[in-house]
């Protein structure tokens, strides 16, 4: 009786460490919030190509840059301020723009019905010391395995884009390690 339970429980532990074919076959990873994601990328030359590619339109020329909002808040959060930096650093010193630190959020906004002045005071918008015509707005999207980045280059007092361009750069979460 007792080598028959003895057995019983080797035959127990055995088929515990037996490898199931059909267990683990998705990985899945702990979820891991976009702020913890987007400050461990490499984002120096992806916003370097955004930058390059809005030379055209920003070279020489007084600017602002709105923070970055997440697509799926409408937000910045704090990846949105950091990406905003990069790209007013880059706008600085690839195309020689004049970027104006101005606090915006009280008059701009993202909503459903997309990019809106939340003032009908034009010389409340004026009330930077250097003539701003350009706009550059910035969107992005953590989905799994991507982060996408937008930038439009916009007329502030008409709304017409002149030019948007995108980025994607790749990733790979494994636990809590992020690989790029």
């Amino acid at each position: 009786m007792l080598r028959v339970f003895l057995l019983g429980l080797i035959f127990l532990f055995t088929g515990c460490t037996v490898s199931n074919p059909f267990v683990n076959k998705y990985h899945f990873t702990p979820q891991i919030s976009v702020d913890s994601i987007i400050p461990n990328l490499n984002l120096s030359e992806p916003v370097s190509n955004m930058a390059s590619k809005l030379c055209s339109y920003t070279s020489g020329r007084t600017v602002v840059v709105t923070d970055f909002v997440d697509l799926e808040t409408l937000k910045p959060g704090k990846s949105g301020l950091l990406l905003s930096e990069l790209l007013k650093s880059k706008l600085s010193e690839i195309c020689n723009a004049k970027v104006v630190q101005v606090e915006f959020s009280k008059y701009f906004t993202i909503g459903q019905n997309g990019f809106r002045v939340l003032s009908r005071n034009i010389h409340e918008l004026k009330e930077v010391n250097q003539p701003v015509t350009i706009a550059v707005i910035g969107t992005y999207n953590l989905s799994q395995n991507r982060l996408y980045l937008f930038s439009h280059v916009l007329n502030i007092h008409t709304g017409v884009v002149y030019k948007m361009v995108d980025e994607e750069i790749s990733y790979k979460v494994e636990g809590f390690t992020i690989f790029q």
